[in-house]
Order: structure tokens, then sequence, then C-alpha cells
């Protein structure tokens, strides 16, 4: 397996996590923490696309 497919696999994992937690919050009422997830998942969404970015870059350098 690749890095860039271990980053999307460890991603797509956190990501379920996060939205299974969110719908446990939502359903509990805890609406002022679905903010904190909104942020969380925001700043995962930034981690992914440099991650990725950086696997593009290690696959143009070892061809």
């Amino acid at each position: 397996m690749s890095k860039p497919a271990k980053f999307v696999a460890t991603y797509l994992g956190v990501l379920i996590l996060m939205l299974t937690w969110w719908s446990t919050l939502r359903a509990s009422g805890s609406v002022g923490q679905i903010w904190l997830v909104a942020a969380a998942y925001g700043v995962l969404l930034a981690v992914w696309g440099v991650l990725l970015l950086w696997g593009r870059s290690q696959e143009k350098g070892t061809r």
C-alpha cells in the first residue's frame, strides 16, 4: 500500500468516526459541540489536502 493510499484510508476511518460522533451529539442535543465537530472536520480536510499534495509531489519525485 502506497503512502497516499494509507493517508486516504486513515482519513476515511477518522471521517467515519467523526460522523458517528456527530450524529450521537446531535441525537443528544449538544448543539454547542456540533460547532466543535465542524471545526475539527475543517482541520481534517485541510490536513488531508496537504497530505494529498505531499503524496503527489513524492510520486513525481520517484518517477
